[in-house]
């Protein structure tokens, strides 16, 4: 059966590549002294090669400048993040030494103020069990000051009575005195002269009668008696008025 050449699979050809330039099909190629390949008689695998190793160690020297520079970094982190921690530390630390100081000043004044407190609580006892004796004295005179002063007030209502029934007698005093002092001025004034009567026809005379007399009274010497009667008719208060001419 005939095959055409595009129908056959592929062939390495790495051997016969070697044998044009002088190798041997087969044959094993050529070891330098460092035990890798000499590809001195192939250029352009040693120039690829030689690229190779180039790149390599560029990417090494990179790779290890990378690291130091990572390893630089985190060290100065390190100190960074310890020099930062250090002085929250020391904040701390005074924070709390302040805080200390704080706490027993306030421990020293607290006993003080306990120990005043104890002193002042102790004074004010006495002084309020003190003053409970002195108003444990004082409480008969206050209470005999307390009715004294309910008599005082009801003494002052009893005084404002007599002042309004006072005020109603000397309304009537002075309505008397006024009735008096008519009466005595229509006393004191002269009777009405006679009138003449008309002539009768050839009277006989008669002697002439002597004019009247004004009736003279005798004048007032008994003595006016007013009673005035208080809110309270169980208390009667008397009243003498004596009334002049």
């Amino acid at each position: 059966m005939d095959h055409s050449p595009t129908d056959l699979p592929p062939k390495v050809l790495r051997y016969q590549a070697r044998g044009l330039v002088g190798a041997p099909p087969g044959a094993a190629p050529p070891v330098g002294p460092d035990g890798r390949p000499d590809l001195s008689s192939l250029p352009v695998l040693n120039a690829f090669q030689t690229f190779l190793d180039k790149e390599r160690r560029t990417m090494q020297r990179r790779l290890a400048a990378l690291a130091l520079f990572m390893i630089a970094l985190f060290l100065a982190l390190g100190a960074a993040a310890g020099l930062v921690g250090a002085h929250f530390f020391v904040q701390i630390a005074e924070r709390v030494r302040l805080t200390q100081v704080q706490i027993e000043s306030l421990h020293s004044a607290a006993a003080g103020l306990r120990r005043d407190t104890g002193e002042e609580l102790r004074r004010v006892k006495e002084e309020a069990e003190r003053l409970l004796r002195r108003l444990d004295e004082r409480q008969p005179a206050w209470d005999a000051a307390s009715a004294a002063a309910e008599q005082g007030a009801r003494q002052a209502a009893a005084l404002e009575d007599l002042r309004g029934a006072f005020q109603d007698l000397a309304a009537s005093n002075a309505a008397l005195r006024a009735e008096l002092a008519a009466l005595r001025a229509r006393l004191e004034q002269p009777p009405p002269a006679p009138r003449p009567e008309p002539a009768a026809a050839a009277p006989q005379p008669r002697p002439p009668s002597p004019p009247p007399r004004a009736a003279v009274f005798a004048p007032a010497t008994g003595v006016l008696t007013l009673a005035v009667s208080p809110p309270r008719p169980a208390d009667p208060l008397p009243w003498m008025l004596l009334i002049p001419e």
